[in-house]
């Protein structure tokens, strides 16, 4: 069922919106309106927050994408490698050997 269905159907409105409680595994506990409790999984949880009906945790309104895991260690990943080519330039490495040092080649010659 979409968020939105599952919202006309509770009566959720976006004015006021599903607070977020705690998570757990695979499921998110939520806040409505009326102060009932309301478990949904994390996916729809992701619904209720794009489609406006939901707020991420600690925030008021502010309703902006929330990565998936895939998202957030390509993310990390990327984060990584930046830092560790501005910690080899500046140890006096030059672009190109800062990326020689991080890229090693993947068939090197015997």
């Amino acid at each position: 069922m979409s968020a939105a269905k599952l919202a006309a159907l509770h009566g959720w409105r976006r004015d006021a919106s599903l607070t977020f409680v705690v998570r757990a595994g695979k499921s998110v506990t939520l806040r409505d309106q009326a102060g009932k409790l309301v478990e949904v999984d994390f996916q729809l949880y992701r619904d209720l927050i794009a489609e406006g009906f939901a707020t991420k945790p600690d925030s008021s309104n502010v309703i902006d994408f929330i990565p998936d895991e895939y998202g957030r260690r390509k993310q990390e990943m990327k984060l990584a490698a930046i830092r560790r080519d501005a910690e080899l330039r500046a140890n006096g490495n030059s672009a190109a050997r800062a990326f020689e040092m991080t890229c090693p080649p993947r068939n090197p010659s015997p």
